[in-house]
């Protein structure tokens, strides 16, 4: 999942914006999340508050009160938070030394294009997302590597987890949590406390469970419902 924050106090630019980013995230197959913000306080508020991270902030510069430069460098230098890239957006190009210390991975002029979005987007993918495709444990005293596109879902059996392919089942010794953060840049979702999934694998989903591609089914805990309902509709892949 792709976490993107619009920060702009003009309301249709937030919107416009968080069209295209949705649109695009569809055409490609990627699962995103988008929060959108009218001052550069309420962002710096969300994300000190709720401990929020985004991997991308499209932020604009003349906004009231705090404007995106000095917010980019809360951001930078109070937070310390270097791995969120910051996409500035602005009418007039004047900026650019201006924003060196806040490290910008992009400058959007307005009036911009919805290529001019999705080019950001695009190049965001290709060079931060992890581009490991394996997922490696050790069961016993032997390490075994698996590609993740072939992992439909772990299963939490006490200490152990169960890896579930198409073809093959293993144990080893895991915790849920940790294998999620390893796994949620592709696709993985929690849907119950005992169970991650591999999104791509879902083929039907019903309101208290869902099937995967090996027919197997799965109980979705009521705090999961909504948004897998969510994501399945807002991302257009019901199979």
């Amino acid at each position: 999942m792709i976490n993107i924050a619009i920060c702009d106090d003009n309301p249709q630019i937030c919107f416009y914006i968080e069209k295209i980013i949705s649109e695009h995230c569809k055409k490609i197959f990627k699962i995103v999340n988008i929060n959108t913000y009218f001052s550069g306080e309420s962002l710096i508020d969300d994300i000190e508050k709720n401990d929020i991270y985004y991997d991308i902030i499209f932020l604009d510069i003349h906004l009231d009160k705090l404007n995106g430069i000095i917010i980019g460098e809360k951001i930078r230098t109070e937070l310390k938070i270097l791995s969120t890239q910051i996409v500035y957006v602005s009418a007039y190009s004047y900026h650019a030394m201006e924003l060196f210390s806040c490290i910008p991975f992009g400058f959007l002029i307005k009036p911009f294009s919805e290529n001019n979005v999705e080019e950001i987007i695009d190049r965001w993918i290709k060079i931060f997302k992890d581009k490991t495709n394996s997922f490696t444990y050790k069961n016993d005293r032997e390490i075994f590597k698996i590609e993740v596109s072939k992992i439909l879902y772990f299963e939490s059996i006490g200490r152990k987890l169960r890896i579930v392919t198409n073809n093959t089942k293993d144990t080893f010794y895991g915790n849920l949590k940790d294998v999620f953060v390893k796994l949620e840049k592709f696709n993985f979702i929690c849907i119950h406390r005992s169970f991650l999934v591999n999104y791509n694998h879902i083929i039907k989903l019903r309101y208290n469970e869902l099937t995967m591609s090996n027919s197997d089914d799965l109980p979705i805990s009521q705090s999961k419902r909504k948004e897998l309902k969510s994501l399945f509709f807002d991302n257009n892949i019901i199979k």
